[in-house]
């Protein structure tokens, strides 16, 4: 039940491949990606949580997100570190959004898409 399940972040350390960490993200994740820094971000309904990998702590939990990326499905990371995140409209409208994210989190644009858009992915 997606709605009524919160997810988890689990870590993996690849040089042993065993689970480093498992953080409990208090929210339903969607997608996840990890910023050249370490840092893995997870997108929710109520916006863009976020974790150091390396710690395993949460910097933006469910109570705190980064809500002006709330409803987002689909993200992918750059290399200097900015995100695009998929934003789905689901109803017949067809609102798709891609937001935009600077690599010091905040909101720096905003681009319509056509309808259906829910997964990104760059080519650098």
């Amino acid at each position: 039940n997606y709605g009524d399940i919160v997810g988890k972040l689990v870590i993996i350390d690849p040089a042993t491949d065993s689970v480093a960490k498992t953080i409990d993200l208090g929210a339903t994740p969607s997608g996840v990606a990890i910023s050249p820094k370490g840092i893995a971000y997870v997108t929710s309904f109520g916006g863009l949580l976020s974790a150091d990998t390396g710690s395993g702590s949460m910097i933006h939990t469910a109570a705190a997100p980064l809500s002006d990326f709330a409803g987002g499905a689909g993200l992918a990371i750059d290399k200097d570190g900015n995100g695009y995140i998929c934003v789905p409209d689901w109803t017949p409208a067809g609102k798709d959004k891609l937001l935009v994210m600077d690599a010091s989190e905040k909101l720096v644009g905003t681009h319509k898409l056509s309808g259906g858009a829910s997964i990104i992915a760059l080519r650098e």
